[in-house]
């Protein structure tokens, strides 16, 4: 089943569960309409422009038909994502679109809808979660009543729902995804980092948006990259790795997680960068001796020695002990901090908002002149160096280990 970017919730997981059924089921039939009429007119090109970009279509017509039935059984499956890939819902949105569209014009010609109105078993549930007593009959106090369930299950029911909760929020139009290509292909000319995959995104842009971004990423080389961009991009990819074994990550410590770390980095860093890193290394201050950082990384050749970047690691923490940390080992030669957030038990969304307002409260005493969000796990402060004005560049990434949902919805299904 597809959540959505909005869906509501009553409170009771059940029906909340009951409720996303029915309305997935509905989509079905919206799908199954489309998948009818298809079938009688022969699947041109014509016909499914409505619901895919040009672009794609005239380059993958064969499959067009097959990412429809994949979206059909993404809904009829037991399990919920609280995502879809963006061609998917492009394409669930003008099929939705599409059919809400005759069959409004079927009602206003007098045919009854046919979409069937919602069970009443379920309205009946959704009156007690609401701690209404089901009536069956309408009467004017229940519609002057705000909080009448009788509200909810009309807007259940309506067209905007699907505009307003399941899609809300959702670009969907190619010019949007045009220009997200654009400042892509501006990062890359400017050899910025680009933290998002535009994979998805390019298969709604225009053809010649994608084929402008296709020749400018040919000529484009990882190599190219200045060290700072290089750096926060491979530890982006390594949080990603490790966020796709939680299971087994999660159970190590700290130590051992930054250990890991260093291991996915080392042999990476000395081919591309002959970057060198240090555990433990001795650097800066700490309470009454030399510090200690996580990880240095610094280059070591016949052109001498410079120091790269500081990495520090801690456990979540509502001080975020590791930024002051972080300070406290760098230096007027340290022009990169990077600090991960190991997050085991809390929602990344809270863990990110925390450290936002942390790094807010704290920017005039660490002297911060910018604060952005690179990803929903990343943040990025631009700091100025008290000893000779310069700035420095910190990204402050979470590894968030807790994914408890997805967890439970895996071995719900399992024990079905």
């Amino acid at each position: 089943m597809y959540e959505g970017d909005g869906v509501e919730k009553t409170g009771n997981e059940k029906l909340d569960y009951e409720i996303l059924r029915w309305i997935n089921n509905r989509m079905i039939e919206l799908i199954d309409l489309y998948i009818d009429l298809g079938d009688g007119s022969g699947w041109d090109e014509d016909y499914l422009m409505c619901c895919f970009p040009r672009s794609f279509l005239e380059d993958n017509f064969a499959l067009c038909k097959r990412i429809i039935l994949d979206i059909k059984d993404i809904l009829a499956s037991d399990i919920i994502y609280a995502n879809m890939r963006l061609l998917y819902k492009y394409v669930l949105f003008g099929i939705v679109t599409y059919e809400m569209e005759i069959i409004n014009n079927a009602i206003d010609d007098g045919y009854e809808n046919v979409l069937p109105p919602i069970d009443v078993e379920l309205v009946k549930e959704i009156y007690k979660a609401k701690e209404y007593e089901y009536n069956s009959k309408l009467t004017r106090e229940m519609i002057e009543d705000e909080n009448h369930p009788i509200h909810f299950i009309d807007f259940l029911q309506s067209e905007e729902y699907f505009y307003e909760v399941i899609f809300d929020d959702t670009e969907l139009d190619t010019d949007y995804c045009d220009r997200i290509v654009l400042s892509c292909i501006e990062k890359i000319e400017n050899k910025e980092w680009q933290p998002y995959d535009i994979t998805e995104v390019l298969e709604l842009a225009s053809r010649p948006i994608k084929e402008q971004y296709y020749k400018v990423a040919k000529k484009s080389n990882n190599l190219n990259l200045p060290d700072e961009l290089f750096i926060v991009q491979e530890i982006d990819n390594i949080i990603k790795l490790l966020c796709n074994r939680i299971t087994d990550i999660r159970k190590l410590t700290e130590n051992e997680i930054s250990n890991y770390i260093e291991y996915m980095l080392k042999r990476l860093l000395v081919l591309n960068r002959d970057i060198q890193i240090e555990r433990e290394a001795l650097l800066g201050f700490s309470n009454v001796k030399i510090g200690e950082a996580d990880m240095v990384l610094y280059r070591n050749n016949d052109r001498g020695y410079n120091n790269i970047a500081v990495i520090e690691n801690k456990m979540y923490n509502t001080q975020f002990k590791e930024i002051k940390q972080l300070l406290g080992y760098m230096n007027i030669h340290v022009k990169l901090g990077i600090t991960i957030t190991i997050n085991k038990k809390k929602r990344l969304i809270d863990v990110i908002e925390a450290l936002r307002n942390y790094i807010e409260s704290e920017k005039n005493n660490l002297h911060i002149i910018q604060v952005d969000k690179k990803k929903e796990y990343l943040l990025h402060t631009t700091m100025k160096n008290q000893q000779d004005d310069t700035t420095v560049n910190c990204y402050h990434f979470v590894l968030s280990l807790n994914d408890e949902e997805h967890e439970r919805w895996a071995k719900e299904i399992r024990n079905m």
